[in-house]
């Protein structure tokens, strides 16, 4: 197994390249687990998304892990409604 990756903060309404922080390969599958926080937006796409995008997933409080899949351009991840903490791994 792997080392554990270093937590990431979301910052509420900013968006963070969950591939660029990590250093995982883009389109690799990854394993997203919420730490703390609300809702979390997730997207799929190469680059940044809008302020208010389309498209996006979500984790809502009660929730705690979502994946992508293999082969996404780009994978994007904000806190909405408070700053969030989150780890992310390979799938």
């Amino acid at each position: 197994m792997a080392d554990t990756l270093p937590n990431t903060t979301l910052t509420k309404n900013v968006w963070v390249d969950l591939y660029a922080d990590t250093g995982i390969v883009a389109g690799t599958k990854i394993n997203v687990r919420k730490i703390s926080g609300g809702t979390i937006e997730f997207v799929a796409q190469a680059a940044e998304p809008a302020s208010t995008p389309t498209g996006y997933r979500t984790l809502t409080p009660n929730e705690w892990e979502i994946e992508n899949e293999t082969g996404d351009a780009g994978a994007w991840a904000r806190a909405k409604v408070e700053d969030a903490i989150i780890n992310v791994k390979v799938a």
